[in-house]
């Protein structure tokens, strides 16, 4: 009798063990993590919001020169070169 209120003592205080020094702080970690994870994409979404509003005023003052080179890239002549073996 004795001997099986120890095993039962023993096994509550391993569940309380494992409850609060890994389940909980678990759980408190992944929440400031979310929290975080949150925070920069609210961040990330103003400043994008911020860049489409700047460029957004831009586009009107730049004027319609630009528009006549839009598809015209910078060209870069290059020869290949054949190594001999």
């Amino acid at each position: 009798m004795f001997l099986r209120f120890i095993f039962y003592a023993f096994l509550a205080y391993l569940l309380f063990k494992l409850v609060f020094d890994l389940i909980i702080p678990i759980i408190t970690t992944t929440g400031k993590i979310r929290k975080q994870f949150a925070a920069a994409r609210e961040q990330m979404e103003q400043q994008q919001q911020q860049y489409q509003q700047r460029t957004q005023q831009e586009a009107p003052q730049q004027g319609k020169s630009d528009h006549a080179t839009d598809g015209i890239g910078d060209y870069i002549e290059f020869e290949e070169i054949k190594k001999d073996k």
